[in-house]
């Protein structure tokens, strides 16, 4: 699957901030700032990644259910062992 520059840069712009907000001690939320580091670091790239793709969501969703779904088979066919009952 390519997926354009862009999207890459977008995706790793989110996933760094993510990474800064978790195990720096950078705050999300600063007297000075207000929201701005998280805005920034978080927001920012996944807004500009919706506004470039509007159905990204809807795409993300398919493939979970469709890998969920064929988990659920794979159980049905004896490939992988059934769940406890509770």
């Amino acid at each position: 699957m390519h997926v354009p520059w862009f999207k890459r840069v977008l995706l790793a712009w989110s996933a760094t901030g993510s990474l800064l907000l978790l195990l720096t001690p950078l705050q999300a939320w600063t007297p000075l700032l207000g929201w701005g580091p998280a805005l920034w670091l978080l927001v920012s790239p996944l807004a500009m990644l919706l506004a470039l793709e509007p159905a990204l969501p809807l795409k993300w969703l398919a493939a979970w259910l469709r890998r969920r779904s064929s988990r659920r088979g794979h159980a049905a066919r004896g490939l992988l062992p059934p769940a406890r009952p509770a």
